[in-house]
């Protein structure tokens, strides 16, 4: 994608010159257990640049994530002497456009992005701080617009503009789940044509970025949404396991060790969890035979979205990309030796007597209420909920999702599929200014608000109690999506039927396999045929 820029003549005369970085969007491709995994395990290579040739060999070993990802590996590619304010550029020029939607639910859009005048939180502090340092250091600025309080409001307010051209928005912060499909009109710039642009200032492997999932939602190495610290919703909705720390204690400490330790040595596994509920509900006094939602049960779980989390958490792969030739294609496979294994370990947890309980779906309330009053020992959940239901987080661990077993490599979550996702509009004039800004506002999201938005979540112990940190910096360095459940709206909700995990599961592959296997292929090409 050529264009010529107006601004773009006067950064080449300037301090763009002194870049001196790769020109590539740099992402490592990931593997089948992609992201990562505890701290316990080998580290991994940087992972090949989106540019580099592919070896003339019909068997090209799939590369590793860069894990855990390099924390000095920050800001490396805006230059130390980029401002675009001192370039004389006019206040228009300086100021980048971004418009979001934000539902009723929250605002965590919203505050991710701009300081709320009426608060005075550390979060909102530290978002102050960055745009202060935002403007002080690259000057530039952000005018942030909420084009509608529906989360599906941004495709009907400005596909219109987008279609014509005519966006007034440089960026788009857009909910995944609704806005993914604005790329299919052709109006996101593919983020690896900034290098063209002379706009080439997003490092997609920095750590503040979310590495595996951006390149989940990517396709053929083609970027048009991006996510990563800079989003509270990424760093806030992503999916972990709550402990009771009491009930852990009186009832598996001692036959167990601490739990933290077993994380640490990548135990915690489906089969762990499984036991260690069916322990505990003996040990809590619950009626053999008539299971109430008093009784204290060792496992609990609602069936709808946090499901997504423990599915993704065991491994279950909906699409894959081949490592050649990039094509996304249906992974699901109720035949195969691993779904069949995954099958019985999530049915074992979820459905055999004396292990579980099944609250009523309302996206978290009941079973958070319910783990809240003690319980339950162990449930799953957005670490959203824990400053909504839990008042004094002394009480409780929260650790990654478990493995599918020990042979899994790493461990992997994801995200609610309300996660914000980022664009740049391909109408843009002010592209360097989008790009610098986003890696800016993302790098100093990551150094300054994603600490205090954990501390705000459990009552200042990310800074105060290091097993907290471990597992919480643990939780978000294994963060993955999948392409299906990334771009889920126009993937015909391939997840869905495996929310609410019953014995019809294997049915439903084997009766749809062959529809979507084609859906697949048929979205994936109608994308790649649009840029």
């Amino acid at each position: 994608m050529k264009r010529t820029k107006k601004l773009l003549a006067l950064l080449l005369t300037g301090v763009l010159l002194t870049v001196t970085v790769g020109c590539d969007v740099g992402v490592p491709e990931t593997t089948d257990d992609t992201p990562t995994g505890t701290s316990t395990l080998e580290n991994t290579s940087n992972g090949p640049s989106l540019t580099d040739p592919t070896p003339e060999t019909e068997e090209v070993p799939e590369p590793e994530p860069e894990y855990p990802p390099d924390p000095n590996r920050f800001l490396e590619k805006i230059p130390e002497d980029l401002n675009f304010a001192a370039m004389g550029l006019p206040g228009t020029e300086c100021t980048v456009q971004i418009a979001y939607v934000e539902g009723t639910n929250g605002e965590y859009t919203r505050r991710s992005l701009q300081v709320d005048s009426l608060d005075e939180t550390m979060v909102d502090k530290a978002t102050l701080e960055r745009n202060n340092r935002l403007e002080s250091k690259l000057g530039l600025n952000i005018a942030i617009s909420q084009v509608s309080n529906r989360i599906a409001g941004m495709e009907e307010e400005l596909a219109a503009d987008l279609v014509a051209g005519t966006c007034p928005f440089d960026i788009l912060a857009g909910y995944q789940y609704y806005a993914m499909r604005l790329a299919r009109f052709g109006v996101m710039l593919d983020l690896t044509d900034l290098s063209e642009l002379d706009a080439d200032f997003i490092d997609l492997r920095a750590p503040y970025w979310g590495n595996a999932y951006n390149e989940a939602m990517s396709y053929k190495g083609s970027y048009y949404w991006i996510t990563g610290d800079i989003a509270l919703r990424y760093v806030g909705g992503v999916y972990g396991t709550y402990v009771n720390n009491q009930l852990y204690f009186q009832h598996l400490e001692s036959d167990y060790g601490s739990i933290y330790d077993i994380v640490r040595k990548g135990n915690w596994t489906l089969d762990l969890l499984t036991q260690m509920a069916t322990d505990s509900y003996g040990d809590g006094g619950a009626v053999e035979g008539s299971p109430d939602a008093e009784d204290t049960f060792g496992f609990g779980y609602e069936p709808n979205d946090m499901m997504d989390g423990l599915l993704i958490g065991a491994g279950l792969k909906l699409t894959q990309k081949d490592p050649v030739t990039k094509d996304v294609t249906l992974a699901l496979n109720h035949k195969d030796e691993a779904f069949q294994s995954l099958d019985a370990k999530l049915k074992g947890l979820l459905h055999q007597k004396g292990v579980s309980y099944e609250y009523a779906d309302m996206e978290g309330e009941s079973v958070m209420t319910a783990f809240s009053r003690g319980t339950l020992v162990f449930t799953i959940g957005e670490l959203y909920q824990a400053g909504k239901y839990l008042p004094n987080m002394d009480d409780y661990a929260v650790l990654p999702m478990p493995k599918a077993d020990a042979n899994q490599k790493y461990y992997r979550t994801t995200v609610h599929d309300g996660c914000t996702v980022f664009g740049i509009t391909t109408s843009t004039e002010r592209v360097a200014q989008s790009a610098a800004a986003l890696e800016f506002l993302c790098a100093y999201s990551y150094e300054l608000v994603r600490p205090v938005f954990y501390d705000e979540l459990f009552d200042n112990s990310y800074s105060k109690n290091a097993d907290r940190a471990e597992m919480l910096s643990l939780l978000h360095e294994s963060i993955t999506t999948d392409f299906a459940l990334a771009w889920g709206q126009d993937m015909d909700n391939l997840i869905h039927p495996f929310r609410n995990y019953n014995d019809g599961v294997k049915n439903t592959i084997a009766r749809n396999r062959d529809d979507w296997a084609e859906m697949v292929k048929e979205f994936a090409e109608s994308l790649g045929r649009l840029y």
